[in-house]
């Protein structure tokens, strides 16, 4: 009898296993909205760009589902990749920023933000390691949450990893490479990662982190001298900067690469792929247009990022409109992988596996944003943000300007409709502040320093 549940116990274990699906989180840093030759929403012309080449996304979201209205957690990188991997908003997490240098002579005193991972909040990888699913796990590329022991990604779930990278980690020096940023190197390993995964009959995550397309711009010559030639690449407009479209080229081809091999290796039935950014486009290197603005800002240009899923029952060839973001990955994957484990109760994401579906889909709440902090920019000032349904609501701290979009109608946030829906304004203005108490998010304070400061003047 023993000898028979043993068995019994083998063979539901390696059914289990079996059946549970393969996940690749293929990250870009800094790649905005309009950053490759994928359009981004159907309903708009010019949601992509003039310029850059990238036929291998364009494979993926024919092939996918493209999210019109994804955004990134965050308008700069570590807090959206803690995010990505936690679950979690940065206004929960303070993790809100990638620095602690705090302006001085500002009207406001920025609040101290978190700078790595935080060991206590479970990572996607580790809950599905906890989950009894077998899962083998990698992380490669860009890490940049910190190089403490209880920040590495060896401390957070990944069995493979290549320790606690940074942005430096992905420059070589000079424009011209024959391996830019990397690109190269990360698919290999992360191939060589895949296909022993396979060979050992055990499910994977991985998430490829490329260092690209972030400053500096490296590309391969060969790949420059295609956007030197007109007949080959086609000058453009809006976007005109011949080594970044080249970089970005290169880095399609990685990402073709591996999409490549996991069709070869016959995974496409049991693999779902997910294409994100961390932030929008740096607006020195690039443009956003049509949004506004970019990387470090919560307008659209700094958040609305590129987002494709394909996988097993996913819908192929569609656009979704729904509004998802980043932190939205944790619980989808919890969902795909089968396990009825419980979540970390401190998640914000919401599963959008109905989307994937094709099936409806509400959220329960909005997506939150919140970024108390100043940049170089003199326009970049500490600013949070709500977005539900079509409707977005900024506050500007400075000023305590309250802004209010359609953005069904107005991507580009030009237009204030505060006056015209009132309603919505004060219904929205009040879930950010009950959210924004409720996590005790990290505010910005009045400077009593600042020339302009009365002494008697509210936060």
């Amino acid at each position: 009898m023993k000898i028979f549940l043993k068995i019994l116990f083998l063979v539901f274990s390696f059914n289990l296993f079996a059946q549970s699906p393969n996940f690749v989180i293929i990250v870009l840093d800094d790649q905005g909205w309009t950053g490759s030759s994928v359009q981004m929403d159907n309903l708009i012309e010019n949601s992509k760009s003039d310029f850059y080449y990238t036929p291998k996304l364009e494979s993926l979201a024919n092939s996918g589902l493209i999210f019109s209205q994804a955004y990134s957690p965050s308008p700069k990188c570590s807090p959206s990749r803690n995010s990505i991997l936690t679950g979690m908003t940065t206004a929960r997490n303070h993790f809100t920023n990638t620095d602690n240098d705090i302006a001085g002579d500002k009207i406001l005193i920025e609040p101290q933000s978190n700078t790595s991972l935080d060991g206590t909040n479970i990572t996607i990888a580790e809950w599905l390691k906890s989950a009894n699913l077998n899962y083998r796990t990698a992380h490669f590329g860009k890490w940049h949450l910190g190089n403490s022991s209880t920040s590495s990604p060896s401390n957070n779930g990944f069995d493979f990893n290549d320790g606690a990278t940074n942005n430096s980690d992905g420059n070589q020096g000079n424009t011209i490479q024959t391996d830019p940023k990397k690109i190269f190197d990360l698919t290999n390993r992360s191939i060589d990662f895949i296909r022993t995964a396979a060979n050992d009959n055990v499910p994977f995550f991985i998430q490829l982190s490329h260092y690209a397309v972030h400053n500096n711009i490296e590309a391969r010559q060969e790949t420059v001298d295609l956007y030197n030639d007109p007949s080959e690449r086609p000058s453009g407009t809006i976007h005109t900067g011949i080594e970044y479209a080249a970089m970005t080229e290169d880095t399609d081809d990685g990402v073709g690469q591996l999409l490549d091999e996991i069709s070869n290796l016959g995974l496409d039935d049991s693999t779902y792929i997910f294409f994100i950014s961390d932030n929008g486009g740096q607006i020195n290197l690039t443009s956003n247009a049509p949004l506004t603005y970019g990387k470090t800002f919560i307008f659209e240009g700094g958040l609305r990022i590129p987002f494709i899923v394909k996988g097993p029952n996913t819908i192929a060839n569609e656009y979704s409109h729904e509004p998802v973001v980043g932190y939205d990955l944790f619980p989808t994957i919890a969902e795909l992988s089968g396990s009825d484990a419980e979540l970390p109760d401190n998640i914000d994401g919401e599963s959008i596996v109905p989307l994937l579906r094709g099936e409806n889909f509400e959220r329960n709440q909005p997506i939150y944003f919140h970024s108390p902090h100043y940049d170089n920019n003199p326009n970049k000032i500490p600013r949070s943000a709500v977005v539900d349904g079509k409707y977005k609501l900024l506050v500007t701290y400075e000023t305590g300007d309250i802004s209010l979009f359609d953005l069904s109608q107005d991507i580009g946030e030009t237009t204030d409709i505060t006056i015209q829906e009132p309603e919505v304004k004060n219904e929205l203005l009040i879930k950010l502040r009950d959210y924004l108490k409720s996590v005790d998010a990290s505010m910005p304070v009045l400077n009593a320093n600042h020339n302009s400061f009365s002494g008697t003047n509210l936060d």
